[in-house]
């Protein structure tokens, strides 16, 4: 910044120090002792010798120069201009040392600002995950315990056994269920009957210490079992299949579901035979995760 201001001294200078331009004189002087030669009426050479004129003043002025005084009052209005101009660029300066500061105190709140929000995100996420190990630990789970092996009593209805698991201290509330028991060619899949009905004996609300651990559901069709139909279902061309699903709220009003399909593979009497390895006796899970959940 300092080179502006030496400009400026500089220019100041220099109007400061021109000299006032010097009074010409009324009349020009011929240079003394020259002699002209001019002839008289007689035609006689007559010599006259020029003298200088005595020099007169213009306008009643004094030849002296202008006064300090007098060449500081001309040149005011340009110095009072300099003043002003050196006074916006000291001005500008100062302005713009405070901007700078104000800046670099600008840039130091927001580093702090960031900080305590980078903090206050952290602490949020402390505290979040500490409320969600409270509520997993406290929540209401309902989940399939085990099933119990299938008995194929002919004449006498097919009934599915199995028990459902409680987990947490606090109650589920507005706790609905389906399930169905089919009879299907294949493995994986079975025809979902119209009408799918609840679990006989599951409550509403359901506290840790009164939940029912066993329940059971019986096949609808054919009621009761027939022989051809246990015979195909111990030979394995047909396969009972049993799902179901189980709806509630926990204590901390958030939905939850349990669902799982299970598939029932019978025993093999056959000597010999591979398929006891491949599909052994007993419950098999099937339709993946999307049909075997919970929430």
């Amino acid at each position: 910044m300092k080179y502006p201001i030496l400009a400026v001294i500089f220019t100041t200078l220099m109007i400061y120090g021109q000299a006032a331009n010097p009074h010409s004189d009324a009349h020009a002087r011929n240079p003394g002792g020259a002699s002209q030669d001019a002839t008289d009426a007689a035609g006689q050479t007559v010599v006259v010798v020029n003298q200088q004129a005595p020099t007169r003043q213009e306008n009643d002025h004094p030849g002296k120069p202008p006064s300090y005084f007098h060449e500081l009052l001309a040149n005011l209005p340009n110095l009072l201009l300099v003043g002003v101009g050196i006074g916006g660029i000291i001005i500008g300066v100062c302005t713009l040392k405070n901007i700078a500061r104000q800046t670099g105190l600008l840039v130091v709140y927001t580093a702090a600002t960031r900080r305590s929000l980078r903090a206050a995100t952290r602490s949020a996420d402390a505290a979040r995950d500490s409320v969600n190990l409270v509520i997993n630990k406290e929540r209401a789970r309902i989940l399939l315990g085990s099933l119990a092996p299938l008995n194929l009593t002919v004449d006498a209805p097919l009934k599915a056994e199995f028990s459902l698991l409680y987990y947490g201290s606090t109650p589920a509330f507005d706790v609905t269920s389906e399930i169905r028991i089919a009879i299907s060619e294949s493995r994986e899949s079975f025809e979902k009957t119209p009408f799918p009905h609840g679990i006989h004996d599951l409550p509403s609300i359901v506290f840790p210490k009164n939940i029912t651990v066993v329940f059971n559901d019986f096949l609808l069709r054919p009621i009761p079992l027939d022989r051809t139909t246990a015979q195909k279902i111990d030979r394995s061309e047909i396969f009972v299949h049993i799902q179901a699903i189980v709806r509630y709220i926990d204590f901390f009003d958030r939905p939850r579901e349990t669902a799982f399909h299970y598939q029932w593979n019978a025993p093999d009497r056959s000597p010999n035979s591979l398929r006891r390895i491949i599909f052994p006796e007993g419950w098999q899970v099937v339709g993946g995760q999307k049909e075997n959940y919970y929430t």
